[in-house]
């Protein structure tokens, strides 16, 4: 697994255009970065501007969302 910052300035050099959020979604997306790792990093790389504080929560949880592998992985059975 490549670091969240890795993959975030690997996100930033493809999507220039992108906001900061944008760009940090498309880093953890599908790596399985724990929670812990994925607030660190979202305090750290995240613009302010390009959230607002009222939904940080919220944003938070989607990135963790976005970062688990098998959210929506059918059942096998």
């Amino acid at each position: 697994m490549k670091s969240l910052q890795y993959n975030f300035k690997k996100a930033q050099k493809g999507n220039p255009f992108l906001s900061t959020l944008i760009q940090f979604s498309i880093a953890v997306r599908h790596q399985n970065y724990t929670s812990k790792k994925i607030v660190e990093w979202f305090n750290r790389l995240v613009d302010k501007n390009d959230y607002t504080s009222s939904n940080k929560k919220e944003v938070i949880q989607y990135c963790v969302q976005l970062s688990d592998n098998n959210q929506n992985t059918p059942e096998e059975g």
